[in-house]
């Protein structure tokens, strides 16, 4: 036997290769994802007085005061564990969107709720002459969001040739010290 190396090279590709086929297999085959609720509410004129409304709703058309109050709603302390909140506002309209990216889908309902009331709770402490109306309060909303087939091959692809650089870069080196 020339090369008692080879064998142990061979040994060693082999166990690569089966590893990465097992790991591309159960990630193509394993069910990942997320689930996400969403609430919305729109920020509008506390005060019931239309002479004032156009003043208001002037204010709001700018933008600004809806971005703020949104900041003031992330900034609200609520019972969200386990779930990663995310606040954004509707381009060119007073609509808020709070939402929530959870393991479950209760998970990712009550911690958007609990969100929006800690939210209207802060604005209303505020005592500025606008509120938070709830449009909809998360409740019924979730819905499972899977990653795609190409990222998951992404994925997969990406681990198969990690090894395979791996076993490219050491195939060298094993060989010098199998010499020695």
């Amino acid at each position: 036997m020339k090369h008692p190396g080879r064998w142990l090279l061979a040994a060693l590709s082999l166990a690569a290769g089966l590893a990465t086929f097992i790991g591309v297999t159960s990630t193509l085959n394993k069910k990942t994802g997320y689930w996400l609720a969403e609430a919305t509410a729109a920020v509008l004129p506390a005060n019931s007085d239309p002479t004032y409304d156009a003043i208001y709703y002037e204010t709001l058309s700018n933008g600004q005061l809806v971005r703020t109050l949104a900041e003031v709603v992330r900034a609200a302390p609520a019972q969200t564990t386990g779930a990663t909140i995310m606040i954004r506002t509707l381009p060119e309209t007073s609509i808020l969107v709070i939402g929530a990216e959870a393991p479950t889908r209760e998970v990712a309902e009550v911690a958007v709720a609990n969100k929006l009331v800690a939210g209207s709770a802060s604005i209303s402490t505020l005592q500025i002459p606008y509120r938070l109306d709830v449009l909809a309060n998360g409740t019924g909303t979730a819905t499972f969001i899977e990653p795609s087939a190409t990222s998951r091959l992404a994925v997969a692809g990406g681990a198969a040739l990690a090894v395979v650089l791996a076993i490219a870069a050491g195939v060298p080196w094993m060989r010098r010290q199998l010499r020695r």
